[in-house]
């Protein structure tokens, strides 16, 4: 670990010969490496994170090989910029008014919030890796990445918590004893969090009250702490967590009856195609067809080619209105090329 001893700048104007040096007054190189690197474009790590940045994303956000790697290049980037607060402190002209012990407190700070860190980075790059392997596509698996995701959503909480904590005690340490500009880094650093914490804070529990609900009390205080500490907004939480628990109950109802309903498949079918490219037109590309069909069927309209002669009035028996007249306009235009 650096000591701030490692830090004091070696004041030798140009042109006038080196005053001798003991061996504990001598300066240590700063540790520059990752701000030399940004600063290169052709540096690896700077090809890492511009990699893909001119070329569109392939893949759908929705399969879990591609979230993975956007994880890669946002813990690739935290680890930068904890390691760059950790330089930035540590880069102070005079240790003058700093005691011993502020300066272990700060190093073991950085040092947890850099082990953090890079764990974060190195399992997010290993669970990217494995997806891929392992045939993201698979639903199991899936559902399997939630625990990785999980752990690596609890060491970035503790990493930006760290963070803060870090980001303090270096404006203290950098600016002191300037005491007017010591007051408005504090000032900025606190209020920058907790302005940041609150957002992302109404962002978890606008998105996923249930699953905040449920999570480890430390994990509740980082990423919802007024939501669990004052009355009004825990009761909010609860009522956001319960309306979240219904509808998902709701989903798996609707999803267990479609499933066990006996139905052809779409895909074995011209007028399963057509009801869900009609469906698609509409902007209803999740909307479930298969009763449509079903009734069509029961009419032995079996192949779309059969329902040309059908008006919408008549096809409005089988499905909604507005589906009925986007199907009309697919068979009239299939008619007419």
């Amino acid at each position: 670990m650096f000591t701030r001893r490692h830090f004091r700048r070696n004041h030798v104007e140009e042109g006038v010969a080196e005053s001798p040096i003991s061996s504990d007054q001598r300066p240590v190189k700063r540790p520059t490496t990752v701000t030399r690197q940004l600063s290169d474009d052709t540096s690896t790590l700077s090809r890492f994170l511009l990699r893909g940045v001119d070329v569109p994303r392939m893949e759908s956000m929705r399969d879990i090989n591609s979230a993975w790697y956007p994880l890669g290049e946002a813990c690739t980037a935290g680890y930068n910029i904890t390691w760059i607060n950790y330089e930035w402190a540590l880069s102070t002209e005079s240790d003058e008014g700093v005691n011993d012990n502020l300066w272990r407190a700060f190093e073991l700070i950085m040092c947890l919030a850099l082990a953090c860190n890079l764990y974060l980075a190195l399992y997010g790059a290993s669970f990217w890796i494995t997806s891929i392997i392992a045939n993201s596509g698979d639903g199991d698996y899936f559902l399997q990445s939630v625990t990785a995701l999980t752990f690596c959503q609890q060491l970035l909480g503790a990493t930006v918590v760290l963070n803060a904590i870090g980001n303090c005690m270096g404006v203290y340490i950098k600016l002191s004893p300037h005491w007017i500009e010591t007051g408005i880094g504090l000032a900025a650093a606190v209020i920058l969090y907790g302005v940041g914490l609150e957002i992302l804070a109404n962002h978890v529990v606008g998105t996923a009250p249930l699953g905040l609900f449920h999570s480890p009390g430390w994990v509740k205080l980082i990423w919802g702490t007024w939501d669990f500490l004052l009355p009004k907004r825990y009761e909010a939480l609860k009522h956001r967590a319960k309306g979240q628990a219904e509808k998902l109950e709701r989903r798996a109802y609707q999803e267990r009856t479609w499933l066990s309903r006996p139905r052809a498949r779409e895909s074995d079918s011209s007028v399963g195609h057509l009801l869900q490219q009609a469906a698609n037109n509409l902007g209803l590309s999740s909307y479930d067809t298969t009763l449509c069909q079903e009734k069509l069927a029961a009419e032995l309209y079996l192949e779309s080619d059969q329902m040309r002669d059908l008006e919408v009035s008549e096809l409005a028996r089988c499905m909604p209105l507005r589906l009925a007249k986007e199907v009309r306009r697919l068979l009239r235009s299939t008619s007419e090329t």
